[in-house]
């Protein structure tokens, strides 16, 4: 697993470094070879790592989580006649964002690029996993085979890092966990949510952010005296800012925690500094010019639900069993740390949306669950995992809603001939929606999604109302697009729907087919 690690993390490395040379994402099949060949030839340097012992009930029970967990994957975008669906609504807005993301860097833009939903902003995101896939979506391959695939293998290495980290229990407790919460029998509802079903699956970067972090951590048990080996690590856990920044910052503080605990910051130095080096790069990437994210909250979600509601309602029994088994074992360590990032990062965000911060919660409720997987144990354990695993899955999935439309399959054939004649930085004006044809393809559009733009911390309020007077055709429309250096209007069916009294005062500037009209500017930017 540690090869795979080294692939995807040395091929996004490589990647981005050509393309700010190359000024543009190109040669994807030479920069997959690079990566291959560097993982080869550094996979011995990896610290070794200790496997448990899995007895056939283990191997039954963690090909049951795997094969669940491929069950929503598979179902991740598919055709229903002429709808593009996804199985799960947690995809509903963040795989659309994903799309545009890799079809916009393997579309050739410029880098490093704009935003594709924000035009004249350059993109600040961890977009390391987006990256990855652009590559061999550029190569041509099929992008809905691309993302599912790379799901399901990222799912495979996580439930064996989670079992290797946690044991069964912390396996229970990642994809079954909103179950767990005394809060729905108090309120009929639960704010701690399945952490498979509302960050692994439609967030992109936890694919390799969360199994690469337990990889570091585990490997930091072992980690030996050389410079090679502690080097390795380090660029591993430093390009984690890359893939998922709110996974970098606990490793890394998890890092810290035990240093300072064990006195190992001589022994370590190399590896700590290695990560200083990597990261900074991969801030120096992701990092925004609108300002920092960080800042107080004092409650979960901004909703008065302070730490003791957070530990007692949603993670009280895993407290309890915590503290036992830290007891029992003899060791703090874990538990302690877990529970300084409950109550940290319920006062502290690091995201403009309240609700991220369950990334960075995630973990305080992954590393109080380790001591429990490591007490609790024996064939008694597996056998009663194994009946509570197939009830709860046969409950989740038989209790799981209808999919959810994504595209129009024939909006999205019509609008590919029409943009394949649109540069991909040009900016097109079309309605706010996260689901546009525009961005599937990878183009520059003035403006997307307003949930989106305000979870990423950017002031669209303005764009909007302009946005607006164009699609509507107001009196100085013109004018408004050229503000923005819009070349062209697109008019399609999210637009007919939002602006059905719209003017079009630029109608006789069309390209139309059977769906679609693309309306020129002419003499704009």
């Amino acid at each position: 697993m540690g090869f795979l690690f080294l692939f995807v993390t040395t091929s996004t490395f490589i990647g981005l470094v050509l393309s700010m040379f190359v000024g543009k994402l190109a040669y994807p099949e030479t920069i997959l070879f690079l990566g291959l060949l560097f993982s080869f030839f550094l996979k011995k340097y990896l610290p070794k790592q200790d496997a448990k012992n899995k007895s056939m009930m283990t191997w039954g029970i963690l090909v049951l989580v795997f094969l669940y967990g491929s069950y929503f994957f598979s179902g991740l975008i598919f055709v229903d006649g002429d709808i593009v669906k996804t199985s799960h609504p947690n995809n509903f807005g963040d795989l659309p964002f994903h799309i545009a993301i890799i079809r916009k860097i393997a579309g050739g833009s410029d880098f490093w690029i704009g935003n594709p939903i924000f035009s004249g902003e350059r993109l600040s995101y961890y977009l390391g996993m987006d990256f990855f896939a652009s590559l061999f979506d550029q190569t041509g391959m099929d992008l809905s085979v691309i993302l599912i695939v790379t799901g399901i293998i990222g799912l495979w290495i996580l439930v064996f890092q989670l079992f290797e980290f946690g044991g069964l229990i912390l396996i229970l407790f990642f994809f079954f966990g909103d179950l767990l919460s005394l809060e729905r029998f108090v309120f009929e509802s639960s704010h701690w949510k399945s952490f498979f079903e509302s960050l692994f699956l439609p967030q992109r970067g936890f694919l390799i952010g969360l199994p690469l972090g337990l990889y570091v951590i585990r490997g930091l048990k072992t980690l030996g005296k050389s410079s090679t080996e502690q080097s390795l690590l380090g660029f591993l856990l430093g390009s984690l800012v890359l893939f998922q920044t709110h996974s970098f910052v606990i490793v890394f503080g998890y890092v810290l925690f035990f240093v300072a605990l064990n006195g190992k910051w001589e022994r370590l130095k190399v590896f700590i500094f290695a990560t200083f080096v990597f990261s900074g790069i991969g801030l120096f990437w992701v990092m925004g010019t609108h300002g920092s994210p960080l800042h107080f909250v004092a409650g979960w979600m901004n909703l008065g639900l302070n730490a003791l509601y957070l530990l007692f309602l949603s993670l009280v029994l895993i407290f309890f069993l915590s503290l036992y088994s830290s007891y029992r074992l003899k060791r703090f360590d874990e538990m302690a740390f877990g529970f300084l990032v409950l109550i940290f990062f319920n006062f502290i965000s690091l995201g403009y949306w309240e609700w991220d911060n369950i990334k960075c919660l995630m973990w305080g409720g992954v590393f109080l669950t380790r001591p429990i997987g490591e007490h609790f144990g024996g064939k008694l354990l597996e056998w009663g995992l194994l009946g509570v695993f197939f009830a709860v899955m046969g409950f989740k999935v038989s209790s799981l809603p209808e999919p959810v439309e994504l595209y129009s399959l024939p909006e999205l054939k019509a609008s590919e001939v029409l943009l394949n004649e649109v540069r991909g930085d040009e900016v097109i004006a079309g309605a706010p929606s996260f689901r546009h044809p525009v961005s599937y393809f990878g183009r520059q559009l003035l403006m997307g999604y307003p949930g989106h733009l305000w979870s990423h911390g950017l002031k669209y309020e303005e764009r909007l109302k302009d946005l607006e007077g164009i699609l509507n055709g107001e009196e100085g429309w013109k004018k408004l697009a050229h503000r923005w250096n819009v070349k062209y209007i697109y008019w399609g069916e999210i637009e007919r729907e939002k602006y059905p009294n719209s003017k079009k005062p630029w109608h006789k500037s069309c390209v139309k087919n059977q769906m679609v009209e693309l309306c020129s500017l002419p003499g704009f930017p």
